[in-house]
C-alpha cells in the first residue's frame, strides 16, 4: 500500500485534550477509570494479537494511534488523573508494542507528541508543538533533540519567525524526515515545512507566509514518489490541501470540503505517480456519517468522487484490496457507533467495497471496549485498531 497518514483535525478533540493537560484535571483515587485496548487483525479482520496498555496505573487517555510497515504500533496516551501522592508524575506516554503485540518499551514526559514517525532502528522521531523534535530510541530512552531555536536559525535574522508550533510528521524513501507546522505568530499567520535526517541534522526549513499563498498549520503530510510531498494544511474555515515539490515550492494549493457541522480528514495517499487521495467524513452527530473520497489529478483537479455512510463517529481507513474498513461498536439496541452501552462491546470490524456497499462485518478480540477511537492498516498485512476500556 502507498505510503498515507491519518489525521484527526476536528476542533472539539484539540480543546479536550488540551483541558487535560492544561493543569484542569480532578485528582480521584484510582477507580472507575479507563485503560487503552489494542486490537491488531489480519486483512480479513481476524484477530491476531489484543493487548491492554496501563502504563500510568491511572486513567489514560488516547491520544494517537502510529503503526509502521513492520508491525510496530506506537500508542499515545494522556494520564488523566495523577495520584494525589504524586502530582509531578510524568503525564504524557508513548508505548511501542512490536508486531507480536508485546510491549518492547515505555517513553514518558512532561508533554505529549503532536505526531510521530517510526524510525528503522525500532524507536521513533516525535514532534512537540513549540517543544521542537525528539528522537526516542530502541530501548524508549530520549535520544537526541531538535529545539525550536534550531529550527527557526535556519531563516536569516531579518526574515526569521518568533515561534514554530510542530504538528506532523513523516518519513521519505530516502530515510530523511519532514517535518511540518504553523507560524502563529507571524504576520500573516502561514506554515512551515523543515527537513532532517536520521541523525537529527536540520537540511532545510521553508514557511510559507503572505496573502498569496494561503496555507496554514500543517495537519499531515505525505512523502510521494519524486520527492516532493502532499500537505493538508487546517485554515480553520478553509482547510487547503498543497502539493509541494522537492524543493518545498507549492505546485498547487484547493480548497477540500468544509462544513460547519464538522469534517474529519482521516487520510491522505498517494495513488500512482503524482495523483493524491484524500478521505475526509462529515459527522452526523447521531445520524450516519457521510464519507467522501476524493481523488486528485497530478495538477490538482479532482478525478472522481465517491460519497456514502457509515455508522456515527466511527473510524475509518482505506482498505489494503481496496475499499474501506470501519470499526465499530454496539449499543443495547444493536445499533452501531464508536461508543458502546454501559458493559461495553466487542469491536465489530466492518468492510465496505469502493463504493460504499457493505461485504463483511466480523467481530475482533475478546474484550469488550467502551469507545472505539482509531483504525490504522499495518502495509498490506492488515489493521490495528484502538480504544478506550472502563474499569
Amino acid at each position: 500500500m502507498p505510503s498515507q497518514k491519518i489525521v484527526f483535525l476536528e476542533i472539539a478533540t484539540v480543546l479536550i485534550a488540551f483541558t487535560l493537560t492544561g493543569g484542569c484535571a480532578v485528582y480521584k483515587d484510582n477507580t472507575n477509570f479507563q485503560d487503552i485496548g489494542v486490537v491488531r487483525t489480519d486483512a480479513e479482520g481476524e484477530t491476531l494479537w489484543e493487548q491492554t496498555i496501563d502504563d500510568s496505573g491511572y486513567g489514560d487517555y488516547l491520544q494517537e494511534v502510529t503503526a509502521s510497515p513492520d508491525g510496530r504500533v506506537f500508542v499515545v496516551s494522556i494520564l488523566t488523573n495523577p495520584p494525589k501522592s504524586n502530582l509531578s508524575m510524568d503525564t504524557n506516554w508513548v508505548a511501542c508494542l512490536g508486531p507480536d503485540g508485546k510491549k518492547l518499551w515505555n517513553w514518558s514526559g512532561s508533554s505529549y507528541p503532536d505526531d510521530l514517525a517510526p524510525s528503522p532502528d525500532g524507536g521513533c522521531i516525535a514532534v512537540f508543538g513549540y517543544g521542537g523534535i525528539v528522537k526516542i530510541r530502541s530501548d524508549g530512552r530520549t535520544g537526541w533533540t531538535v529545539p525550536e531555536s534550531e529550527i527557526l536559525e535556519q531563516f536569516s535574522v531579518r526574515k526569521r519567525p518568533s515561534s514554530a508550533d510542530m504538528s506532523a510528521i513523516a518519513q521519505t524513501e530516502s530515510g530523511r524526515y519532514i517535518v511540518g507546522g504553523d507560524l502563529p505568530t507571524h504576520s500573516p499567520d502561514g506554515a512551515l515545512c523543515v527537513q532532517i535526517d536520521e541523525n537529527g541534522t536540520v537540511l532545510d526549513a521553508k514557511k510559507y507566509t503572505g496573502q498569496d499563498n494561503p496555507l496554514w498549520r500543517v495537519g499531515a503530510i505525505v512523502p510521494m514518489s519524486d520527492s516532493g510531498c502532499g500537505v493538508v494544511g487546517d485554515l480553520y474555515e478553509q482547510p487547503r490541501l498543497a502539493r509541494l515539490n522537492a524543493r518545498g515550492d507549492i505546485l498547487w494549493n484547493v480548497s477540500v470540503p468544509f462544513s460547519s457541522s464538522g469534517y474529519d480528514y482521516h487520510g491522505i495517499r498517494e495513488i500512482e505517480a503524482g495523483s493524491l487521495e484524500l478521505l475526509v467524513v462529515e459527522r452526523g452527530y447521531g445520524d450516519p456519517d457521510q464519507v467522501r473520497n476524493i481523488v486528485y489529478d497530478p495538477e490538482g483537479a479532482v478525478l472522481r468522487e465517491e460519497t456514502f455512510a457509515i455508522p456515527s463517529s466511527c473510524p475509518i481507513t482505506w482498505a489494503s484490496d481496496g475499499g474501506y474498513v470501519v470499526a465499530a461498536l454496539m449499543d443495547n439496541e444493536g445499533v452501531l457507533s464508536s461508543s458502546a452501552s454501559d458493559g461495553g462491546s466487542r469491536v465489530h470490524l466492518i468492510k465496505y467495497n469502493e463504493t460504499g456497499h457493505q461485504e463483511w462485518d466480523r467481530t475482533v478480540g475478546s474484550k469488550s471496549m467502551d469507545s472505539v477511537k482509531t483504525i490504522d492498516p499495518i502495509g498490506e498485512n492488515g489493521y490495528v485498531i484502538a480504544g478506550e476500556i472502563k474499569r
